[in-house]
C-alpha cells in the first residue's frame, strides 16, 4: 500500500503541470496567429527649424563718422565690417523670421564677440511661430555699436535657436507672430 501512495503523489504534480502547459500553449499559438495577421500602419514626421534674419535692416548713425558694410549671409548670419572713428555710435535694427514649420525660441548665451567692447546686442525674447517674425526697430532687436577709439572692426552674428515645445511655458508666455 505504501507504494501506491508514492506513485499517486508523484503523478499529481505532473498532471497539474500538464494541465497548465497545454492551455498556455494554446493561448500562445492563438496569439501568434492573431498577431501574424495584424498590420499597423503609422507615419512619423518631423518639423523644420529655420529661423532667419530678415533682408530688411537699417543702420541708424547716432553720432560720429564711420563706414560700415552690413550683409546677411544665407539668412542665418549678419556680417558687419568697416572703419569707425572715435566716439562713433550707431544702431543696426534687424528682424528675425521663422520659415520653419515649428515654433522656435532663442536658446542659450550668444558667443562673445572678438570686439565685444564696442558691441551691445539685444537678443530676442518670446516665441516665433511658423511664418512669424519679430520686427526690427523701437528697441526691439538692435545691435548697438559704440566705439571709443578709431579702428577697423569686423564680426559676425549667429543667434542659436531651439524648437519650442514646452506646454507650461506656452501658458505663461505670449507668442510673437505676424
Amino acid at each position: 500500500m505504501v507504494r501506491k501512495r508514492k506513485k499517486r503523489r508523484i503523478l499529481q504534480p505532473y498532471v497539474l503541470l500538464m494541465a497548465v502547459i497545454i492551455p498556455l500553449n494554446f493561448i500562445g499559438i492563438s496569439y501568434a496567429y492573431w498577431n501574424d495577421g495584424l498590420d499597423i500602419n503609422n507615419s512619423v514626421s518631423t518639423g523644420l527649424i529655420e529661423p532667419l534674419f530678415c533682408d530688411n535692416y537699417s543702420l541708424d548713425i547716432i553720432q560720429g563718422n564711420g563706414e560700415l558694410n552690413i550683409g546677411i549671409d544665407d539668412g542665418d548670419t549678419i556680417t558687419v565690417d568697416g572703419r569707425v572713428y572715435t566716439d562713433y555710435k550707431a544702431f543696426i535694427n534687424y528682424c528675425l523670421k521663422n520659415e520653419g514649420t515649428v515654433p522656435v525660441k532663442y536658446s542659450g548665451q550668444h558667443d562673445e564677440f572678438v570686439n565685444a567692447r564696442i558691441v551691445d546686442l539685444s537678443l530676442p525674447s518670446g516665441i516665433i511661430e511658423p511664418e512669424g517674425c519679430i520686427p526690427s526697430g523701437d528697441n526691439n532687436l538692435q545691435l548697438c555699436i559704440h566705439a571709443d577709439e578709431e579702428g577697423i572692426y569686423d564680426f559676425e552674428i549667429e543667434i542659436p535657436f531651439q524648437q519650442w515645445n514646452n506646454v507650461e511655458e506656452s501658458l505663461l508666455a505670449g507668442s510673437v507672430s505676424d
